[in-house]
């Protein structure tokens, strides 16, 4: 088919409406379309060849947030220049929402967004793409560029780290709840009180998980406050007067840290178990990946304003279902609040009656942190010593299992 562009007819006003109106149409149109509409004309090349640019780069910070590593890819094969520009220059003035935590972020330059979200496979994979473009010639030194970058991520985390959550409130609520409302049986977050209510979505969800968009250096580190949610658990269990209550700060408080968790530390949940990955190096578990993929269940939950799954219904264990495969959501839905009773083990290897290690988990989320933590500083010192680093981080001792890559 012929892609020259004709004169077009004196009324043919299309191609000259305003930006925002072309912008209001883009909306409706596929990608495919967009490209056909850049080819009819010149004044049209110019205005959705910018809107096709700015689809794929809102793309590529989409996919790398969620961690689609399928996705982000394929920015080697649409353009070299694209992908300079995605690496390079100032982030354009745009948010973005995670389709899996639902969170809304700022955009940065991606390296700095991977840094402080502590993205180790979208780190490798970035860094690979600055070693191509150092390869091609489109910048000078891509190990350079790379070290600028970090820097200021760092220089801006420095507010992160001071930013926490005190529990206390949402504790002293929870002591005092006596699920007067429903029934036995029915969902524990259905039975609160308002008051308890208002302090769980008001003073606890909405600020972990504000509607407002939001700068990471103003964010929480979600993975240090995963450690620090297990801990306050350990810290007030026998301040709790019932199972109920016990359940309630499980589920609905530590489940829906659990739910702002990026994808990658999800993986190590899912498929690995949290335990067997910072305590025996296991790095792949094909099992636990196949009872994955038969009982199909998600981590995350479908929307923002969903109240099924994570943070609602369930929270999920920390060791694998190799070691509970006779239950049969065994790394998943292992405590949940249709259920209280049940004796599956939670949270660290032990029965609700009486939970008497969770320290276990607490001890597993901090010491994953620790260890990114320490393979983040090995990356940057490979960096600085003028080498490109190995990732191996993902890989088991062998490195025949790898899923970094």
């Amino acid at each position: 088919m012929s892609t020259n562009r004709v004169s077009q007819d004196k009324n043919a006003y299309f191609a000259f409406l305003p930006e925002d109106i072309h912008g209001n149409i883009s909306y409706y149109l596929n990608d495919k379309d967009i490209v056909m509409l850049s080819k009819t004309s010149c004044t049209l090349f110019n205005t959705y060849e910018s809107i096709r640019k700015d689809r794929i780069l809102g793309n590529l910070y989409l996919s790398m947030v969620d961690h689609n590593l399928i996705f982000l890819r394929k920015i080697k094969e649409i353009s070299p220049k694209i992908l300079s520009e995605f690496l390079l220059n100032e982030a354009p003035k745009r948010w973005i929402e995670c389709q899996t935590t639902w969170q809304r972020f700022f955009v940065e330059k991606p390296l700095k967004m991977a840094i402080k979200r502590r993205q180790l496979k979208i780190l490798a994979e970035l860094i690979l793409y600055f070693k191509e473009l150092e390869e091609i010639k489109m910048i000078p030194n891509g190990k350079i560029e790379i070290l600028s970058q970090w820097n200021q991520a760092l220089s801006e985390m420095n507010a992160q780290k001071n930013k926490e959550y005190d529990f206390k409130p949402l504790i002293d609520v929870i002591k005092k709840e006596n699920f007067p409302n429903g029934k036995n049986g029915d969902k524990l977050i259905d039975r609160i009180t308002e008051t308890t209510k208002i302090e769980l979505e008001e003073n606890f969800k909405k600020i972990l998980l504000p509607d407002e968009p939001i700068l990471l250096k103003d964010y929480f580190d979600i993975e240090a406050l995963l450690s620090e949610t297990y801990q306050v658990l350990m810290d007030n269990l026998n301040e709790f007067k019932n199972p109920d209550q016990i359940a309630l700060f499980v589920i609905c408080v530590l489940g829906f840290v659990q739910s702002l968790l990026s994808p990658e530390v999800v993986e190590i949940f899912c498929y690995i178990g949290l335990r067997e990955f910072v305590m025996f190096n296991n790095r792949v578990n094909t099992e636990t990946d196949e009872m994955f993929k038969k009982f199909n269940i998600p981590f995350y939950r479908s929307s923002r304003s969903s109240q099924i799954g994570l943070g609602y219904d369930h929270v999920c264990y920390v060791i694998s279902c190799r070691e509970k495969r006779n239950q049969m959501l065994n790394y998943y839905n292992i405590y949940n609040s249709y259920n209280r009773h049940n004796p599956v083990l939670w949270l660290g290897g032990h029965s609700l009656s009486p939970p008497t290690k969770d320290e276990n988990a607490a001890v597993y989320t901090k010491k994953l942190y620790q260890m990114k933590t320490k393979e983040l500083n090995r990356i940057k010192n490979e960096l600085e010593a003028d080498r490109w680093p190995e990732f191996s981080f993902y890989c088991s001792q062998s490195k025949k299992n790898c899923t970094i890559l």
